[in-house]
């Protein structure tokens, strides 16, 4: 059964996943109300890139889960939670800030032969993304990763720091949850084999080196 609400809007230069934690700055009037209205009513608040030329029409809700700090301006720091991803249907302008009509999506329906696959692809992205995060040194809630579903597994490792905005963007929008699967797991893989060269390296030369500023 599709699910259509109207729902307030806060665009940012970001694109959020579920269970993805958000920390946000609110200065602006238009939105510490609206933060505030959220808060009260208990309602989720849709979050969707702007790319500074666009609004996209596919983002993600959040849950304010908390006040992190209140400023004597009125400014305050919320820590929020991706929760659930949505298409707008239409804007409205008839607020301080944007609204819209959105309906919400998960991915399509997997059949019972392909879960044992996925469940295969999402352990396997779960243990390279827990290897990847001791190498960097990044903390990765080991215990939410085992609880999740392949679905939410990878959507949440899409909104890492492997892929680029456009590539987040696109890997919101999609509802195959295989293919973002591998698609998570090359990139992982990838990104473990850069690591663990770098690391060789810095052993053998014994010093740190910096490999960005080699690139320049």
């Amino acid at each position: 059964m599709v699910r259509v609400q109207r729902i307030p809007l806060f665009p940012l230069n970001l694109v959020l996943f579920p269970n993805m934690p958000l920390p946000l700055h609110i200065f602006e009037l238009r939105y510490r109300r609206m933060i505030r209205r959220c808060v009260e009513d208990k309602e989720e608040f849709g979050v969707i890139l702007h790319t500074g030329k666009e609004l996209t029409r596919v983002g993600c809700t959040a849950k304010v889960e908390g006040f992190l700090k209140e400023y004597a301006d009125g400014r305050f720091d919320i820590l929020s939670l991706g929760h659930e991803r949505f298409m707008v249907r239409r804007f409205f302008e008839d607020q301080s800030h944007l609204e819209a009509e959105v309906q919400f999506f998960r991915d399509l329906p997997v059949s019972a032969p392909e879960l044992p696959l996925l469940k295969g692809l999402s352990s396997r992205a779960s243990g390279g993304l827990m290897s990847l995060a001791a190498l960097e040194e990044f903390n990765v809630d080991g215990e939410l990763l085992q609880s999740l579903e392949p679905e939410a597994v990878s959507l949440l490792i899409c909104g890492t720091g492997l892929f680029s905005l456009e590539e987040k963007q696109t890997l919101l929008e999609m509802q195959n949850t295989k293919e973002r699967l591998e698609r998570g797991v090359r990139r992982i893989e990838d990104r473990l084999k850069q690591r663990r060269a770098e690391k060789k390296i810095e052993e053998l030369l014994g010093a740190e080196i910096d490999f960005s500023s080699l690139m320049n």
